[in-house]
């Protein structure tokens, strides 16, 4: 038993999502019996352990997805509503608030990226609040699927508090950081925090490869986060040179140290026809320097090519993509996963797997399987998204010809995920 002055609140799925699952009329039901029998609050989610996708949703799924479940149930009770689902920015929240769809929010993920997240709300400075970008991969894919200890793709101290904390330098640096990508800005904003002079050599705009894996509508949580990173190089008045560094204007600038985060080069397979016109890299698709026409295969099914070809399918597009694993997404975290799937079914895009690319013609291209079939795909574009190679060369051009301490990160080294490029970078600026 409780006392009257101790809240008693119950967590509700305002639907479970199943195909033939309770409607949210049934949850307004069981609302007003619980309120009846003397509950103090609702806290409204949504989803059950076979529709995850909205229990623990994935960026491919809306924000605030299941704010309309707890407007519904707020309508029909007295007692206060707690919305929750993704509710990972504080402009979100305040329309929830404002506009009486609830009476809180609750935050799971995000505080798991910004502890900060509510003092940083209240003092106005939304603009310094590391977003969670709902990628799973620290959290839910290391500990549920993965029986790892949690952690946070964009936050490296989570589950390391107090182990891997910002402190400030024994001994301050000239630090040259090459490449502004996301492993290249968190590098520099660390080093920056400890206290180092910090300069960022980028020869494109800042923000790398973000700006192209933030392209889709539903990767607008990539977007969030690389507009953070941006704020905060600006912030900390990190200098910007926007030209290609060479190991001769690196050893000119006298710096201490050395920092190399290029990011890597996209894979171009070695196959017949590879260097015809109708052959995009997906990158290229993704900045908005080429444009497909209306039958694309795209030759890779991991994150990067399943990306794409949503990207396309939603322009209208006849997509197909082609692996040559068993199956698509072999990269792609659980829930990410379950995501596409859906959206790849109802977008109708084909999938070949367990094939690999022979040869690209005028008119599309030839698939091989493992036992020798071939097959023949007709496209008007063919996009590359076989992944990346690192660019180990640039890294021995800088250890070999400036005699100065140099440490690498990111794509460059090991080509990763968003996880990876933070995380390496995070702890490779705290041993500086």
């Amino acid at each position: 038993k409780i006392g009257n002055d101790f809240p008693l609140t119950i967590r509700l799925s305002g639907t479970d999502y199943e195909p033939d699952g309770f409607p949210i009329e049934d949850t307004i039901q069981l609302a007003k019996a619980l309120e009846r029998e003397g509950i103090d609050a609702i806290h409204v989610s949504g989803g059950d352990h076979h529709t995850m996708i909205h229990q623990v949703s994935p960026m491919a799924i809306p924000v605030c997805h299941n704010v309309w479940a707890a407007e519904a149930i707020k309508k029909e009770v007295k007692i206060p509503v707690i919305a929750s689902g993704s509710i990972t920015l504080p402009r979100y929240a305040e329309d929830i608030i404002a506009s009486g769809k609830a009476d809180f929010v609750a935050l799971g993920r995000p505080l798991w990226a910004d502890p900060y997240w509510p003092q940083k709300a209240m003092e106005g400075r939304p603009e310094d609040i590391r977003p969670c970008i709902r990628c799973n991969e620290g959290c839910l894919e290391r500990t549920f699927f993965k029986f790892k200890a949690v952690t946070c793709a964009v936050n490296p101290t989570v589950g390391r508090e107090g182990e891997l904390e910002i402190t400030p330098a024994k001994k301050l640096k000239k630090i040259a950081v090459i490449g502004g990508g996301p492993a290249g800005m968190e590098a520099a904003r660390v080093c920056a925090l400890r206290g180092h002079n910090v300069t960022i050599y980028e020869k494109n705009r800042l923000g790398g490869v973000l700006h192209e894996a933030s392209t889709p509508d539903f990767k607008a949580d990539i977007r969030a986060f690389r507009d953070y990173l941006i704020t905060q190089i600006n912030k900390l008045n990190i200098k910007v040179v926007k030209e290609e560094a060479t190991p001769a204007s690196i050893k000119d600038g006298g710096y201490d140290v050395i920092v190399v985060a290029v990011g890597g080069v996209p894979i171009k397979p070695d196959v017949p026809g590879i260097d015809k016109p109708i052959v995009i890299s997906a990158l290229d698709i993704l900045n908005g320097k080429k444009e497909a026409k209306q039958k694309v295969v795209v030759v890779g099914g991991g994150l990067v090519g399943t990306e794409i070809a949503l990207f396309l399918a939603e322009q209208g597009k006849d997509v197909s993509i082609v692996e040559m694993l068993d199956e698509i997404m072999k990269d792609v975290a659980t829930t990410d996963k379950l995501a596409y799937s859906e959206k790849i079914a109802k977008a109708n895009i084909k999938i070949f797997t367990g094939q690999k690319l022979q040869e690209v013609k005028d008119n599309g291209v030839v698939i091989v399987s493992k036992n020798g079939d071939s097959t023949e795909i007709e496209a008007d574009t063919v996009v590359i998204a076989v992944g990346f190679a690192p660019q180990k060369n640039i890294i021995s051009e800088f250890e070999k010809n400036t005699g100065i301490e140099v440490y690498t990160i990111g794509d460059c080294v090991q080509p990763g995920k968003i996880f990876d490029a933070i995380h390496t970078a995070y702890k490779t600026a705290l041993r500086i």
